[in-house]
């Protein structure tokens, strides 16, 4: 709801809640103490009158800081208690995330409503090893161009089930063990300086092949939306700011 509201608050949960959205995505970084909040940039400076870096910072100065709106930044685990049926997607921006947010979504036992995102590879799966499998998670940024690749082999033998498993296995680089908690490709339309496609028919294809949903991120172009979700791409999600417009575009 970041269109209408400060991005990652309360009050913009609480409106993306009332929609009502499928799934709140949202970003965690790590204080200086250790503790996950809910805030997408390095500093403070986007939603306070405040520069200083989150990780310079511990979660009782943090507390104390005005945002724009005049709510404060939410705890991770804040969050999962306040909206305890609602799904989230949760993206870690730093190294430390990857204790903070596993210790949030362990302490709020929301294993099951949770999937994790990251732009570090390392990052994923180191939590993919410390969760066994308990929390779900995206693919890579590197499983992703694996992806990428394998949707331009036209061919791969045996039945249904078994090239599931030969894609997994090679998009997944032969990992086995949980596997099957990797559930999406979280990608942009386009990427490197918007040059090169990402979602093609072929990879969205390939991708469902593979037993993975594909969620489009950040759609605010309602026009193109009806291209997305049709039977050109079939793309299973809409990462938006705008979740309320774009559910009106996909009901019509």
């Amino acid at each position: 709801m970041s269109g209408h509201y400060l991005e990652n608050t309360s009050a913009s949960f609480e409106a993306a809640v009332k929609l009502p959205a499928d799934v709140i995505e949202t970003d965690a970084r790590t204080t200086k103490d250790g503790v996950a909040v809910l805030i997408h940039d390095p500093d403070l400076s986007t939603v306070s009158d405040v520069s200083t870096p989150v990780q310079a910072l511990t979660w009782d100065e943090i507390k104390r800081i005005k945002l724009h709106d005049s709510s404060t930044l939410m705890r991770v685990d804040e969050a999962l208690s306040a909206f305890p049926d609602t799904y989230f997607n949760i993206d870690m921006k730093d190294e430390g995330a990857l204790d903070s947010v596993f210790s949030a979504v362990q302490d709020t036992n929301a294993q099951e409503r949770v999937c994790i995102s990251s732009f570090s590879d390392s990052r994923l799966q180191a939590l993919r090893a410390r969760t066994q499998g308990r929390i779900a998670t995206s693919l890579s940024p590197l499983e992703v161009l694996r992806l990428m690749i394998l949707s331009s082999v036209r061919y791969l033998p045996g039945s249904t089930q078994s090239r599931k498993a030969q894609l997994r296995k090679l998009i997944l680089s032969g990992q086995s063990r949980f596997n099957d908690r990797v559930l999406a490709a979280q990608v942009p339309v386009r990427t490197i300086f918007d040059l090169v496609p990402v979602i093609t028919p072929s990879f969205v294809a390939t991708a469902h092949s593979a037993g993975f949903d594909v969620h489009v991120w950040t759609i605010n172009e309602l026009d193109m939306i009806p291209s997305l979700i049709g039977d050109k791409h079939r793309v299973d999600a809409i990462i938006t700011d705008y979740p309320l417009e774009v559910s009106q575009v996909i009901k019509r």
